[in-house]
């Protein structure tokens, strides 16, 4: 189905879905984490970010150190200098301040993750390297972020042992739910880790966490008043609640949707025969990326995202697939197409239709087949 929604879009056929979100960006704050290597990692095969030269530099084993002195677990970090690896021993060191701080450290040691402090581009607070098995934290911001962006790059380090890679086999659909995951598990453990860091009498990640991503905070600490901190419930409404924020998760859909586009042109017709076909399993995406301490906190059945609130794609990518899709279908002669994009309810301004694009198409299709008789 490549043609423009537009039309189907000025049928009324749409609901707008409850925000009460403010998109960081419309503050021109910097792009929190978008810059990730979940993003540079778009597909496992050709990433667009490498390690800098500056890697040859060799791990360091480093320790984190609890307050009372004892040893947490013994961590790879890279000592781009002096000042640069003393400020990375006290990030890491203050994380074994929370409960969360202390799993996802232990896990990042278990993994044998690599730490370092380095420029990490512009506007970019951190990226976790997949193919590198390493997290770069920004030495150009403030630890107020740094704090919480080296939980939130942690967590894609766990993740990255838990759930499969984005590639050029899955279809586009796949893809963007696993972008999407991800990123919200992500999040969803920066903010649990930025309430128990004020708890613990340091609330400069959490203040940070309120101005970047208001929604989610405001959303656990309702969820965490009325379920318990750190439960189950609590966490699966903070992820879900990440959806919500439109303008922020558009930047990842726009990516994703670039990375198909350049995979597709890039390639040959015969090569493009086997790409973008495979369908993941939601319920082991879900179960396998939203994990706490061995719980699997949303739960497994994996139709939680595909709901109008997680399942919404703009108008505009939606058509900029169709039209990487028709590029696909020629390319390919006829063989191969990824009309998966279809399977998402459409978004424009905001407000989400009750149908997904294929369902739109097939009841107007019906529509003028009646009114045809």
């Amino acid at each position: 189905m490549s043609g423009s929604v537009s039309e189907f879009l000025s049928k009324g056929n749409i609901k707008s879905f409850k925000s009460g979100i403010k998109s960081a960006f419309g503050r021109n704050l910097p792009k929190t984490l978008v810059a990730s290597a979940v993003l540079a990692g778009a597909f496992a095969v050709c990433t667009k970010q490498s390690a800098p030269e500056s890697n040859a530099v060799k791990p360091r084993t480093t320790y984190a150190v609890k307050e009372n002195g004892d040893t947490l677990c013994a961590y790879q970090a890279i000592p781009m200098s002096d000042a640069d690896y003393a400020r990375l021993q006290k990030l890491v060191n203050a994380a074994t301040k929370t409960e969360s701080g202390c799993e996802i450290l232990k896990g990042i040691a278990k993994a044998g993750t690599t730490l370092r402090l380095d420029y990490s581009g512009e506007d970019n607070l951190g990226y976790f390297l997949p193919d590198d098995n390493s997290i770069c934290l920004g030495k150009q911001h403030g630890d107020a972020d740094l704090q919480s962006v080296l939980i939130h790059e942690g967590e894609h380090a766990l993740q990255n042992q838990r759930v499969p890679q984005r590639t050029s086999r899955y279809n586009f659909e796949s893809n963007l739910k696993n972008i999407r995951i991800t990123e919200a598990d992500a999040m969803t453990m920066q903010t649990l880790f930025s309430f128990e860091m004020a708890e613990q009498g340091d609330s400069a990640a959490l203040k940070m966490m309120k101005i970047r991503h208001k929604g989610m905070v405001d959303t656990y600490a309702a969820a965490s008043e009325k379920y318990g901190k750190g439960s189950s419930q609590a966490l699966k409404e903070t992820m879900l609640s990440w959806y919500d924020d439109k303008n922020y998760v558009s930047i990842y859909d726009e990516t994703m949707a670039e990375g198909h586009a350049e995979k597709v042109d890039e390639a040959l017709g015969v090569s493009l025969l086997s790409r973008f076909s495979k369908t993941a399993d939601v319920d082991a995406l879900l179960s396998n990326t939203c994990q706490y301490k061995g719980v699997k906190y949303a739960g497994t059945d994996g139709s939680v995202l595909n709901t109008p609130r997680t399942a919404w794609l703009n108008v505009e990518t939606r058509d900029k697939m169709a039209n990487v899709s028709n590029r696909l279908v020629s390319k390919t002669l006829g063989f191969n197409g990824d009309e998966s994009m279809d399977n998402f309810y459409m978004c424009k301004d905001g407000k989400v239709s009750r149908q997904t694009y294929k369902q739109i198409v097939a009841t107007m299709i019906a529509r003028q087949k009646t009114q045809g008789r």
